[in-house]
């Protein structure tokens, strides 16, 4: 099950996962890899991630330029996962937004 939240620039996405999931029976090659993970594995535990991502895609004039607004250096985000793992099954959130929740900031180099 897959559910997401969206408040301005903040977002998260919900994610469960269980042992029962169609497809998880099917063995390492099937689709439901983290299902078929989920029956051969039992763990507990809570755990947390974080990475940088690229941010919201940026237009520009042409395709090129789009990309080069986008794939640029100042449009890093960081994105966030906090999980828990129960043996049966396993529950985490996955967020990302803005460092400056929106408003403009003012970068000073020394």
């Amino acid at each position: 099950m897959v559910a997401k939240t969206k408040i301005g620039p903040f977002r998260a996405t919900w994610v469960l996962r269980h042992r029962w999931e169609p497809g998880a029976k099917d063995g390492v090659l099937s689709s439901n890899y983290e299902g078929h993970k989920l029956r051969t594995t039992l763990r507990l535990g809570i755990w947390a991630k974080r990475s940088k991502v690229v941010g919201a895609t940026k237009r520009g004039k042409t395709t090129s330029e789009t990309a080069k607004n986008t794939f640029s250096k100042n449009n890093m985000v960081y994105n966030y996962m906090i999980g828990l793992e129960l043996i049966v099954c396993r529950v985490w959130v996955d967020f990302t937004f803005r460092p400056t929740l929106g408003r403009k900031s003012i970068l000073i180099n020394l």
